[in-house]
C-alpha cells in the first residue's frame, strides 16, 4: 500500500489507524483492487454492551477495554491489513488481496483471541462483526455502507 501516514494518522488511545486515515486508505485500495481485479475484504466491528462497561466498571476501564481490544487486532492481524478504530467502540479491518472467506478466517481468530482473555473484566468481551467483500465497480462509499449496515443487521440480531 502506498499511503503514507503521519502522526496525525492514528488515534490517540488506541495507536491504531484513525478513521480518516482509514477513509483515506479504503479509497485508495478499492481504486487498486479495481484496477488490478484482485480482492478486497473488511470487517467491521464494535463491542457488546461497551457502554454497560463504562456505566458498570468506570470509563478508565472502558478506555483499557479498547486499548487492550486495539492490542488483540494488531496481535490477529500483524501486517496483513489496515487496522483502524473508526469511532468509539467501533473497529474496522481492511484486507487488500484477501477474499471474504480470508476475512471470516481473520474475523474467527479475533474471536477466539477475545475469547480466552477477560480483559480484566468480570464478564467475557463480546463484539459484533460485518465482512463484506468488494463487488466488481462498486465504489469505496457503497463497499463500506454494506458492510455498515450488514453490522447493524448483526446487533439486532444479537439483541
Amino acid at each position: 500500500m502506498s499511503t503514507s501516514f503521519a502522526a496525525d494518522d492514528f488515534d490517540g488511545l488506541t495507536g491504531l489507524h484513525n478513521a480518516w486515515y482509514f477513509q483515506r486508505a479504503l479509497g485508495e485500495e478499492v481504486a487498486r483492487a479495481q484496477h488490478d481485479r484482485r480482492p478486497l475484504a473488511l470487517i467491521l466491528f464494535d463491542i457488546d454492551d461497551f457502554e454497560s462497561v463504562n456505566d458498570r466498571f468506570g470509563h478508565a476501564m472502558g478506555d483499557m477495554l479498547l486499548r487492550r481490544m486495539a492490542e488483540r487486532v494488531r496481535e490477529v492481524l500483524g501486517s496483513a491489513g489496515i487496522a483502524a478504530r473508526y469511532g468509539g467502540d467501533e473497529f474496522v479491518i481492511l484486507l487488500p488481496c484477501s477474499t471474504r472467506v480470508d476475512a471470516e478466517r481473520v474475523q474467527q481468530r479475533l474471536d477466539a483471541v477475545v475469547g480466552a482473555d477477560p480483559m480484566e473484566l468480570d464478564t467475557r468481551v463480546r463484539f459484533s462483526a460485518s465482512i463484506a467483500q468488494l463487488e466488481v465497480g462498486e465504489s469505496a462509499e457503497s463497499f463500506f455502507r454494506r458492510a455498515d449496515d450488514a453490522l447493524y443487521q448483526t446487533k439486532r440480531r444479537r439483541a
